[in-house]
């Protein structure tokens, strides 16, 4: 359960994960996590409620994989995830598991099949019949304070960035669970087009990642895997 803050919430902080909080994932590379962002620098723009991200690594490898892309399969995409939430202090997760280009299996034996081959869990794996499903998950957390958390993830194609629907759930949930000013300022941060996008379409302010950089991180230039 998530507890009151002492003080109501007047500027509430949404944040991306891959090329915000962590550095992404290359091709050829282990998917470990290795932060960029700085958690004072979080703090200082506001309160982080929660992280708000495109996993669809995870439609790609129900379909078998994509050509010349590598993904995390479930447990290692996971626990990116907890340590984001962990370097962000935060106890909420919600991720797009969608893909419009990965061809997931539609039957039920070959989604089953899929979903062992990865580790993704069955009630997970099967609500990509069901778009309108949020399946909650909980995590454990080592922060302190903190020792669970919970990761909503759906399969609503409209959940995926740059889409704003994903950010509005996360802010409605917010605010029924968290004692947040009815006048808050709500701000999303992402290092793409599409964060800037959904943030905008769903009425939030925009910063770029680089204003919560850690600069002592070094992020090599690699060229972006699709998420």
């Amino acid at each position: 359960m998530i507890g009151l803050p002492e003080q109501e919430v007047r500027v509430a902080i949404l944040l991306d994960l891959d090329g915000t909080l962590i550095k992404r994932y290359g091709g050829n590379e282990d998917f470990a996590p290795t932060p960029l962002a700085d958690p004072d620098r979080i703090q200082e723009l506001g309160t982080p409620l929660a992280i708000c991200s495109n996993q669809g690594g995870i439609a790609w490898g129900l379909a078998g994989g994509r050509p010349g892309k590598r993904y995390p399969d479930w447990p290692a995409m996971l626990e990116r995830v907890r340590f984001g939430m962990e370097l962000a202090r935060v106890r909420v997760a919600f991720l797009a598991l969608y893909h419009p280009l990965a061809p997931i299996p539609e039957d039920k034996e070959g989604l089953l099949e899929a979903a062992g081959r990865i580790g993704v869990p069955e009630a997970v794996a099967l609500a990509a019949g069901d778009p309108n499903r949020i399946v909650p998950l909980s995590v454990r957390l080592n922060a302190p304070g903190v020792e669970e958390g919970t990761v909503f993830v759906s399969w609503d194609p409209k959940w995926r960035k740059p889409d704003p629907r994903m950010l509005k759930g996360a802010q409605t949930f917010l605010r029924c669970t968290r004692f947040i000013a009815e006048d808050c300022r709500w701000i999303y941060i992402g290092d793409e087009k599409d964060d800037e996008k959904a943030a905008r379409a769903a009425g939030m302010d925009f910063l770029s990642a680089e204003a919560i950089r850690d600069p002592n991180a070094q992020e090599r230039r690699e060229p972006k895997a699709g998420r």
